[in-house]
Parts: structure tokens; sequence; C-alpha cells
């Protein structure tokens, strides 16, 4: 016996002198090699420094605090100096936001093929001329990553977590804003990115970032997928609307049902709609059609436990000691594909549905007047004209 742990502990010498670690998941040990990762991973850019006071008219590219944790674990264990990086996004203030007339924040964030042409910045300029404030959040670029990176490299190296991070961390930031009113200031996120904006109203993920500051006013979940089951126990107070896509093979519909009851069990306000013939991302430029290459998860449901640990139909997919770093628990997802084997589908349709496009525009305007509005005088006079020259 003596002699079996010494030569274990051997073992173990190497693979750390080598650069790799091991760890144990439920199909025995995987030894994985954070140098593998930092192959893939882009390191993080040499911004400026955040501005330690925002002035009243101050927008465009906008640098703040912020964090990657990757896992939820991490959050939940604490977030320390060694997960801060700077975030970035593009701030676009409504004509005459002032001080004196602070405007409602939106804060946009983009799917996991990042910023799509007709989408993002197409609704930042919508909801500017409606009087909101916009954040168009960037949590690519902030991580090193380019527009023309190959898809599973982004999805792999950034999480729905890191999203999240982002999210409040902006929020934080730019609620010092003169032009914003701290109190009204929204999530809004399309696919991956409404997914994040749904999973942002656990309560254990608003105080990791914020504390007891105000969360969101408002979330908006567009299309975002739902078999993330964070098994949450308390939520923040903001309203969640959900729009998708009866033709949206990457959003299982009755997954979404699940997640939205489990949300106003909680005691969440939760308007959802399903539009009839909607694919995926109605709001792109690029032409609607099927596209057989495009990847999604269906069929598993990825379960959280109370330390944030999470399994994919009972089967443990990642649990590793919280201390783990970031190249580490990169390289622990890249290996995950033997447990997402039989979750990963392919094939949906994708693209402009101009009819879909203003239903969605009409049930997210009216949700926001209910649960977000403007009450600015300038606005609501142009408003009024519109309506009666309509």
């Amino acid at each position: 016996m003596r002699i079996l742990l010494k030569t274990v502990a051997a073992l173990i010498v190497l693979l750390l002198a080598a650069g790799l670690f091991l760890f144990k998941t439920s199909t025995g040990f995987k030894i994985i090699s954070p140098v593998l990762a930092k192959m893939i991973t882009p390191p993080f850019p040499d911004y400026p420094q955040p501005l330690a006071q925002l002035k009243e008219d101050t927008q465009g590219v906008i640098y703040f605090p912020s964090y990657t944790a990757y896992d939820l674990d991490v959050i939940l264990a604490g977030v320390k100096p060694e997960h801060q990086m700077t975030g970035l996004g593009t701030l676009v203030l409504p004509e005459n936001a002032s001080k004196a007339l602070p405007a409602p924040l939106m804060i946009v964030i983009h799917g996991s093929g990042g910023i799509a042409d007709g989408r993002e910045f197409d609704y930042a300029d919508w909801l500017s001329k409606a009087g909101y404030a916009v954040f168009v959040l960037d949590y690519y670029a902030s991580r090193g990553l380019k527009p023309d990176d190959d898809y599973m490299k982004k999805v792999v190296t950034v999480t729905e977590y890191d999203i999240i991070a982002d999210s409040y961390s902006a929020l934080k930031y730019l609620r010092q804003h003169p032009a914003i009113d701290g109190d009204k200031i929204g999530m809004m996120g399309f696919s991956y990115g409404g997914m994040a904006s749904r999973l942002a109203m656990d309560k254990r993920l608003k105080q990791a970032f914020i504390g007891d500051e105000k969360g969101f006013a408002v979330h908006g979940d567009l299309y975002g997928p739902c078999f993330q089951q964070l098994n949450t126990k308390a939520i923040t107070s903001g309203a969640l609307i959900t729009l998708r896509g009866d033709e949206d093979a990457s959003n299982n519909l009755q997954y979404c049902l699940d997640r939205e009851l489990e949300m106003r069990n909680l005691g969440a306000i939760v308007e959802a709609h399903v539009l009839p013939g909607a694919g995926h991302g109605w709001e792109n430029n690029i032409p609607r059609a099927f596209d057989a290459n495009y990847p999604y998860v269906d069929g598993c449901i990825m379960a959280y436990d109370e330390k944030g640990h999470s399994t994919v139909n009972g089967e443990t997919l990642l649990n590793a000691p919280v201390e783990t770093s970031r190249l580490a628990r990169i390289a622990l997802r890249m290996q995950s594909a033997d447990v997402m084997k039989n979750c990963l589908k392919y094939g949906y349709i994708m693209g402009n549905d101009e009819l879909n496009h203003q239903r969605s525009n009409q049930f997210l305007r009216s949700f926001l007047e209910i649960y977000m509005p403007v009450n600015r005088p300038d606005i609501d006079v142009e408003k009024k004209t519109e309506e009666k020259q309509s």
C-alpha cells in the first residue's frame, strides 16, 4: 500500500510539472491541460482604465470594471481580485437626456455569434428614439475575441456567467452617469444573451456582483435557450418578458414553459409570447433560411446544485475545485463532449422576418411602457403626436 501511495503521489507531481491537472468525473479521472486551453484562449486586451467619473454627455465606447468568473460555483463562492478585468460596450444617449431629464437605460446583450447586422445597434437606435439610453455590451471583444473567430472558440472561452458578470458590473458603473435614471436600468438579450438575461434574475447572482443595490428593473429574453435549471430559490424584483418563435428548433418550448413557471412560482412577473411562424434571430439582416450547421442543445437539462456544480440528465458535467483556474476550466469544458454528445443537435431556421420583428417590437414596447416607462415630457409629446398622425 505504501508503494502504491508513493507511486500515485509521484504521478500527481509529474502531472503538475507538465502543466496538467487531474480531476474526478462521473466516468473516472480525467487529465486536462490548461496549456491546450491557452492555445485557443486570447489574452485580455490592454484597455484604458475606466473613467473615475462619468459626465453628463459621456457616451460612445465605455470601459468599465468587470469580472471573468467563468462558472457559477466560482461566483457563489465569492468573486476575487484575480477575476477582475475590464468590460466594454457602447453607450447611446437619447436626445435631450441630461441630469435634469435622466433617461432609463437598457443594456443590450448580443448572442453567441456576436453582434449581428440589423440587431443590437438597430435596437439601440429604436430604443433611443423612444427615450431610452442604450448600452450595447460586447462580452467577446473585452475577452480578446474577434468577430471572425471560430464559433466554438467563442462559446468555450466565454460563458453565460461571464455575460451576467458584465451585465451587473455595467449596471453598477453606469448607474453613476448623470444622464441615466439609476432606478430604471434593464437588460435584454438575444439567444445566448437572452438566456443570460433570464438567469441573471437569480438573487444570488445579483448579490455576488452588486450586493444590496437595486437590481434590474426589467429583463428581456429574446429566444434564449431554456435547458439550464439553476434551482433558484429567490429571485430579483424585475419583470421578465420572453419572446420566442414556434418554428425555432433551438428553443424547446416545453423547457421554456417549465423555466417560466419556476420563475412565476417564486413570485416573478413573467410576460411570455410565442410568435407564430417565427424562427431564430428574426431581426437579423441575413435572409431567413434553415441552416443545418447551426448547433444547439436539446433533449438534456443542465441542472445545478446549491454550490453551483452542474449535471446533465443526472451525469456530472463539471465539478472542479473552486480554486481551479479559468484556463483549466476552459480545458474541462472542452473535454465535456462525452457528457454532452447526446444533447448537441444541428439545424434551425434563422434570419430576417419583418412581420415577427414588428410583433416582437410591439410586445416589447408595451412591456416597457408598463414596467420601465420613460416619463419624460418631451418624449410624451412626441409620442402623442405620432399616435395622432397614425
